[in-house]
């Protein structure tokens, strides 16, 4: 879990950064976050997504869910239905305003 907070912290920004970025940057961000997803669910051993785990991604999930580049924000709606999307966990704060935004467009 560390390794993944060692991570997140940098991306954070990146993905919250409102101004317009060049499509290179977007598509860079975008490969980034594809591996870093599939690297989470192909996990040897799998990982649990409990929301221990999910307080640690909630800065980086809730930045890209409402990423404004289409394929930054699919990527992590169909990492969320895969993963926490079903459970009934306790949601961090700071993914309620972007998870009731989903819910309203039927994820």
């Amino acid at each position: 879990m560390f390794h993944l907070q060692v991570i997140s912290k940098p991306l954070v920004p990146w993905f919250s950064y409102c101004h317009p970025v060049s499509s290179s940057v977007n598509h860079l961000l975008y490969c980034l976050w594809e591996n870093i997803l599939g690297c989470l669910q192909r996990s040897n051993p799998a990982i649990i997504f409990n929301a221990s785990l999910l307080r640690v991604q909630a800065p980086l999930l809730q930045a890209a869910l409402d990423h404004p580049h289409p394929p930054i924000s699919n990527a992590a709606i169909e990492f969320w239905k895969a993963t926490y999307g079903k459970k009934h966990l306790e949601y961090p704060e700071c993914l309620l305003p972007a998870l009731a935004k989903l819910s309203r467009s039927a994820i």
